[in-house]
């Protein structure tokens, strides 16, 4: 009777459930990474989105005399704007008697997300003289 000499290692079955279990880790860490990088650009478009609005709400802050009114344009790269000014409701039992009119100033840019527009929106008071607020 022969004898059979013990080989050394892997069966075909080892093999195989090996190479499947490194194929799905390997796709969940590329997911991970694909993940990753979408919410990176997500994240960089936010920041340019909030620089422009800053650099259009501090040019609206400077004007005199602030107009009420509305505004619309393109910034380039993808982003738009649209400006609003409208005078600031006081309420009633605080209505300040004083030569000043206040204004709400808003700035929203606005770009193509990957599902859906997606917005950053600032906000901010500003205070004129009547004598420019009636101009």
């Amino acid at each position: 009777m022969p004898r059979y000499r013990q080989q050394a290692g892997f069966s075909l079955l080892e093999v195989v459930v090996a190479f499947g279990l490194f194929v799905t880790l390997g796709t969940v860490v590329l997911d991970g990474f694909a993940g990753g990088s979408k919410s990176v650009v997500r994240a960089e478009h936010y920041s340019v989105a909030t620089a422009h609005a800053q650099s259009l709400l501090d040019t609206l802050s400077v004007m005199r005399p602030i107009e009420v009114g509305e505004r619309t344009g393109e910034l380039g790269d993808g982003f738009s704007f649209a400006q609003r000014i409208t005078p600031y409701q006081w309420p009633d039992e605080q209505t300040p008697d004083l030569d000043l009119a206040a204004f709400v100033l808003e700035v929203s840019v606005y770009w193509d997300g990957s599902a859906q527009t997606q917005t950053v929106t600032l906000r901010t008071l500003a205070i004129d003289s009547i004598d420019h607020a009636d101009r």
